[in-house]
């Protein structure tokens, strides 16, 4: 009996190729990665994270109304804490790397990306001892992780300094104030006395008079800056930080901080006297240390001065 042969196998003819839908494919898988590779490891702040609440939370600052704003004493919506890389001790030979963990009201990190970066707007520290007479400033510098930072300081003295942070969050673009404490080991100082409206440094004569006598609490006042050189030569004051001057107020407890740079240009014509005139508001009446920073010739220095506020 015979058999007939198997028969070949049969296959399905080939389907053409889909140029186009392979196209429209690669560019979207390419548009995917792209965009993953562009997005931020975590999302940036909102303004509700700089949310404080309560009647007793910081106010934002008013470029409109300048005033010293009482920090020490009411919730901020960012906080500082501190950990130095070594110990600290008072006239330290170097500078001590400290690190700073800042964080929103709602409890997540604060990066650089959160914070508006300028000469004029950025994350800056201003530091004051207990005596009032050491004053330092500080611009910390992302440190690793999102939300720490890393700033060096070099106290000249024991006690608690106090340290007041003042930045403007991206979300909010409006300018905010915290503040926290860094103890030094060692008995703190006395308070410092002396401070007058009259001080020199690097060959120059400081002197800062209010232009209306006495200041009050509660009333707007103008504090007007002069700086000249005896011996009649030129002062050459060099910008920083986006102004040739800032003015720093603290009051005698350290509970309220005010800080302006001051207009671009000077107001007398003559090269060995410049004067600078800041406008502000004092909420209560006592005393006052202002503390004026400035770049003589590539030098920076600061002098302070004393005010006294009357009810």
């Amino acid at each position: 009996m015979a058999f007939a042969e198997d028969s070949p196998p049969t296959h399905p003819a080939p389907q053409p190729i889909r140029w186009p839908q392979v196209a429209w494919i690669s560019l979207a898988a390419a548009a995917l990665i792209a965009t993953l590779h562009l997005l931020p490891g975590r999302p940036l702040l909102r303004p509700v994270d700089f949310a404080a609440g309560g009647p007793d939370s910081i106010e934002f600052c008013d470029p409109q109304n300048p005033r010293i704003i009482a920090v020490a004493a009411r919730s901020s919506s960012v906080t500082l804490n501190f950990a130095p890389m070594a110990p600290l001790e008072a006239v330290s030979p170097s500078p001590v790397r400290v690190l700073l963990a800042l964080r929103s009201a709602s409890g997540r990190d604060v990066g650089a990306e959160d914070l508006v970066s300028s000469p004029e707007a950025s994350f800056r520290l201003f530091i004051l001892s207990a005596d009032l007479a050491d004053f330092q400033t500080a611009q910390p510098v992302p440190e690793g992780r999102r939300g720490a930072w890393v700033f060096e300081f070099a106290p000249r003295t024991a006690g608690t300094y106090r340290v007041f942070a003042d930045m403007t969050p991206v979300a909010t673009g409006r300018e905010l104030y915290a503040s926290a404490d860094l103890t030094v080991p060692g008995a703190p100082p006395r308070k410092a006395g002396g401070f007058t409206s009259r001080a020199e440094a690097d060959g120059c004569v400081f002197s800062l008079q209010p232009s209306v006598r006495p200041l009050y609490a509660h009333r707007p006042a103008i504090l007007r800056l002069a700086i000249t050189r005896p011996d009649g030569g030129a002062t050459r004051l060099l910008t920083f930080q986006g102004a040739p001057v800032h003015l720093a107020i603290f009051d005698e407890g350290r509970s309220g901080f005010f800080s302006a740079p001051t207009p671009s240009g000077a107001k007398d014509s003559d090269a060995s006297r410049l004067s600078f005139d800041f406008a502000v508001s004092f909420p209560d009446p006592g005393r006052y240390v202002a503390w004026v920073r400035a770049d003589i010739a590539g030098h920076e220095t600061a002098v302070p001065f004393a005010l006294e506020v009357t009810p």
